[in-house]
């Protein structure tokens, strides 16, 4: 009974998430794409632009998705991404591209928090709240799997028609991931009437109802010590991401002499790696009897699993390793998704939401800088290792909201 109620509520979004990454070459070839008429360093510049507008429209299209609706707000993102990124096979212009990553940037605003809390609503609307962690969990599952899939599948394309195709295929993930959730209902939270200090943006202008509802939020956020230890938990999280991440791994491996041809295997081994989280995570957690506990030891596993590397020269010990420090980030991230959206008033979710997903671009835009920095100044071990110390924050952060919700519930 419980498989088809979580079918019929979740499976148009379960279709939508494998098919967008299955038609998503991007990951894998947008960088050689760039790299043919440009440098590494106007490379950079451009991925910026893309996080400078979605810093600065996070959360006024977080607002609008919380009153004008979540469904709305996805579906125009989904569609005028389908619309911008086939333009990118046309332009070579280095500042048009600029002006259009940081379009994508704030294109993507409007579905960061909005699907999330479409998602979560339509699932406490239906009063299936024990289905919100078993999303997340497959979510993953099925992103890791449709990517897995999709460098197959570039690769075929792009032998057949040419590196500029991948953003013809790009455009077209999205318009299909439309198309699967169009038929989809979001069901509306109902206003409380007995309680007066609700705001009142409905019968505002478009741009009072927008400045409302972020005022409202922030004031959310600031009253509420856990949300805000939530946000800066979200900040720690960017630093070892970055340092772990591809920018650093890559040099690293070919340095040792791992094959450039086959870092496009040990792509499609962490996919299929990342996507049995959802089944291994299901059963861990259930050992634990506690989120916060399990996303703890979770964390404490990574910084173990990075020590060694200090050590250690032999290749494919370092490649076990880096499949390893993926897994448990992959374990860490659909639970704390979860996790998150348990403290976010149903009101303001999608804006809440969007302020995370703005502490995550700030943070990017600080952290990839600064791990290419102490990559070149320490070398490139040291800042694995390095960057999974700033776990440890987080860990102390999460104890702290552990200790707090036992004592609540006593």
């Amino acid at each position: 009974m419980q498989f088809s109620t979580e079918t019929k509520l979740l499976g148009p979004f379960y279709l939508e998430r494998f098919v967008s990454h299955l038609l998503y070459f991007l990951p894998a070839y947008w960088i050689i794409y760039f790299n043919q008429t440009l440098s590494l360093g106007q490379i950079g510049v451009i991925i910026g632009a893309s996080y400078i507008g979605a810093f600065l429209f996070e959360i006024p299209t977080g607002a609008v998705a919380d009153i004008y609706g979540r469904k709305v707000s996805t579906l125009l993102a989904y569609f005028l991404k389908s619309l911008l990124l086939p333009m990118f096979m046309f332009v070579h212009n280095y500042y048009i591209l600029i002006a259009l990553s940081a379009l994508r940037g704030i294109i993507g605003t409007l579905n960061s928090g909005a699907r999330e809390a479409w998602i979560v609503d339509n699932l406490k609307y239906y009063k299936k709240s024990q289905l919100i962690k078993v999303y997340f969990l497959k979510e993953h599952s099925l992103i890791k799997l449709g990517m897995f899939f999709s460098g197959i599948l570039g690769t075929l394309v792009v032998a057949a028609f040419g590196l500029s195709y991948i953003w013809l295929f790009a455009g077209l993930s999205w318009f299909v991931s439309a198309l699967f959730l169009v038929p989809v209902k979001e069901h509306p939270i109902k206003k409380k009437k007995d309680n007066k200090k609700l705001p009142v943006i409905y019968k505002q202008t478009y741009f009072q109802s927008i400045l409302k509802q972020i005022k409202h939020s922030f004031e959310a956020l600031f009253k509420n010590k856990t949300i805000m230890s939530l946000m800066i938990i979200t900040f720690f999280f960017v630093l070892p991401s970055a340092f772990n991440s591809d920018v650093i791994w890559r040099p690293l491996l070919k340095n040792l002499g791992f094959p450039v041809y086959a870092l496009g295997t040990l792509f499609s081994i962490s996919m299929i790696i990342g996507s049995a989280t959802a089944v291994v995570g299901k059963h861990i957690i259930k050992k634990f009897k506690s989120q916060s506990k399990y996303l703890i030891y979770t964390l404490i596993f990574q910084i173990i699993v990075s020590l060694p590397l200090l050590l250690l020269n032999n290749l494919y010990l370092i490649v076990a390793i880096n499949l390893i420090m993926v897994f448990s980030i992959d374990l860490f991230k659909p639970i704390y998704s979860s996790f998150f959206q348990e403290f976010i008033p149903s009101r303001k979710r999608a804006t809440l939401t969007s302020v995370n997903s703005m502490v995550w671009a700030v943070g990017n835009s600080i952290a990839i800088p600064l791990a290419g920095y102490a990559g070149h100044l320490i070398g490139l071990k040291p800042t694995i290792v390095g960057g999974a110390l700033f776990l440890i924050p987080m860990i102390v952060l999460l104890r702290r909201l552990r200790l707090r919700r036992r004592v609540e519930k006593h």
